[in-house]
Parts: C-alpha cells; structure tokens; sequence
C-alpha cells in the first residue's frame, strides 16, 4: 500500500510548532517503508508470511491522512483568530509552493528515465499524475502508483478549504461538524457495501475501489475535525496515568484493528475498522502534544524529528527504487536490493529536502511577506 503524503509541520503564529507531529509522520513512513521492502529486488518470500503480522502500510497511510487533516485545519483556524478570515489564495500557494517541487522534480526524473530508455509507463499514468488523480487514472504497476495517496488528498482540499473559508465555519460549530461528519459516515458505508472484486466494472472499480477519496476521505475529516476540538477546548489534563491510560486503549485499538484485519475479510470489519483506527490516530496525536505523555520524548527527539521533516521526500522518492514498480531492468541494481534500497532513498530525500525543498519553503515565506 502506498503512502500518504507526508506534508511537513508548518509553523502556528500563535503557538509555534506543535509537538509530536513530526515524530507521528517518522512512525508512518516507517510503516510504510518496512512495507514496500517486500517489492524490492531479492526480499525473502519465505517470511513474508509472518512479516505481515507486523507490518500494516496501510495504518501508515491513515496516520498521514489524519494528520494532514488536523494540521491543515488547525492552521487554517488559527489564522482565523490572527485575520478574521481565510485567505484561500495563501492557502493554496502554501500547498503549490510544498508540493510541486518536489513532485515534478520526481515526474522529471522519471522522464529522463524514460527517454533513456530504461523506464516506461502508460500515457493514463501520466495523465493521472499531472491532474492529480493518480488514485482512478493510470497503471497500479508504476513509479507513481503511490500518488494515488497524494491525489486523495488534493481532492479533499479542493472542496474543504473552500467550504470553511466561504461558509465561515470557524464561527459556527454545528456546521463545521456537521460537513465533517458526512465523510465520517458515507465512507464506512461505501468500504462496507463495495469492494475491487465485486464491482463488475473499470470505471466503477476506480471510483469506488480501494485509492477512492470515497474510501479514505473519513480519516482526512476525523484530522479536521480533531482540530476543531484542539482549537475550541482547554489543555488536555496533566494527569499521567490519565494519559497513559488512553494513549494505551488507542494502541490497543490499532493493534486489534491490523489483527482483526488480518484474520478475517468481513466487509464490516473493512467497513468499521479503518474508522475506529482513524479516531485511535487522531487521540494519539492530541495525547502526544502533551509533554507529560508516555513516549513525548521518543516522538520529540532529533532522530524521530529529522526523520518525520524528511517524511515528504521520502514519500515522494522511495518508489525510485522499488524494483517491483520501477521495471525488471532495475531488479540487479545494488540500490534496489531489498538489503540496501533504503540507504539511497534517504540519501536522496536528504538532498531533495535540502537542495529543492527549503529554497522553495524560504520563497513561499518572502511571496506571502
């Protein structure tokens, strides 16, 4: 499964970075990474099996999701409190100035590949690429089949910016809530009802099948709605063993979820536990901004840190040396051997970051000044 863009920590006016969330973004590319190394040259089938019992990609993909949602929301209703208002064209030259960069950088690499002769891929993957909607256009084997992800969430923020800056949402709860819980509802019911494999159709497979925004918009909206209640309530208590009581029952949730999943193909289980594992994600996060809570340290320190402000990039280049979805010319290259792979995708990423990202993050700032 395919990641979820990792969309790094931009900085709340009011409050400055918010704790953990970095760290949180550094446990979901881990998921998803351990993940992918089952597609990369030479990975041994003989433990695939008992790999799956710890590894879940797709809670990677969900942790993302949620805490896109939150963030986004959270700083779009911050600046409500600085403005009075939301500015939607900062905020989509905010995701245009994060995105693209590195996004087409990637595309462009991809394209040298393919003049070079040593990668291919179909004309409706491209298209997809190109107008964000990777997730029902294009080839699955592919070296942007994870944008699938990015797409979902660029549809999701097509429509939700809009309707909380036009319908001033921020000043009436019931509303707010009200549009949110749509997703939260309608989502379940359609994993619930529909599948790949009993759709009968292409077109109805992509549009309801498993990279629909149909499929994944309730964990963005649970994010958004999450930074409601972060925005409207009190500190969350200072008690430990309160918190630790809680961040151990959301764990126990997504532990239960990846098991349950596992062991059974239940339409209602794929219905309600992608759910019930987006509300875990989101008392997670909330439970980890506290600096009193259980493992605020591990999700705070450097490595953790560094790695969850890299969690874009990596999103981004990792599938550059996936065999599985790169092409077989690249099955005998050293950087695709499963032992390896990962030292070349954080070389890269670190430089994409460096060298591509931050110029374009400082140029975002002095536009907006």
């Amino acid at each position: 499964m395919a990641p979820a863009p990792a969309t790094p920590v931009d900085v709340v006016p009011s409050s400055g970075r918010i704790p953990s969330l970095d760290g949180w973004r550094a446990i979901a590319i881990l998921l998803v990474l351990i993940d992918h190394a089952t597609l990369t040259s030479g990975f041994p089938k003989s433990i695939l099996g008992h790999y799956a019992l710890f590894v879940d990609g797709n809670l990677g993909v969900r942790i993302f999701f949620v805490l896109s949602g939150f963030l986004i929301s959270l700083l779009l209703l911050k600046e409500t409190d600085r403005t009075g208002g939301v500015s939607l064209r900062h905020f989509y030259l905010r995701r245009i100035f994060r995105i693209f960069p590195v996004y087409f950088a990637y595309l462009g690499v991809l394209a040298a590949l393919t003049l070079a002769g040593l990668y291919a891929d179909s004309a409706a993957s491209w298209i997809g690429c190109l107008t964000f909607t990777r997730n029902v256009v294009g080839s699955i084997r592919s070296g942007t089949s994870h944008f699938w992800s990015l797409a979902v969430e660029e549809q999701f923020y097509i429509l939700w910016p809009i309707l909380l800056g036009r319908l001033q949402l921020w000043k009436r709860s019931i509303p707010y809530v009200g549009i949110l819980l749509l997703p939260i509802v309608i989502c379940p019911v359609i994993r619930g009802c529909f599948s790949p494999d009993t759709l009968g159709g292409t077109f109805a497979n992509k549009i309801l099948g498993y990279r629909s925004i149909l499929v994944y918009a309730d964990s963005l909206a649970i994010g958004c709605l999450g930074a409601w209640m972060f925005w409207k309530s009190a500190p969350i208590a200072s008690w430990r063993t309160f918190h630790t009581a809680l961040l151990l029952a959301c764990l126990a949730v997504l532990l239960e979820g990846h098991l349950l999943q596992l062991a059974s193909a239940s339409r209602t289980l794929k219905a309600i536990v992608p759910a019930a594992e987006g509300w875990a994600v989101l008392g997670c996060i909330w439970l980890g901004t506290h600096e009193r809570s259980p493992g605020f340290g591990i999700l705070n320190s450097k490595p953790m840190v560094t790695l969850g402000v890299l969690s874009y990039s990596i999103y981004v280049w990792h599938f550059l040396f996936v065999s599985f979805h790169m092409g077989p010319q690249f099955a005998r290259w050293p950087t695709h051997d499963w032992k390896f792979w990962v030292i070349p995708t954080v070389a890269v990423s670190a430089v994409s970051y460096y060298f591509l990202e931050v110029p374009f993050m400082n140029l975002r700032r002095r536009f907006q000044n």
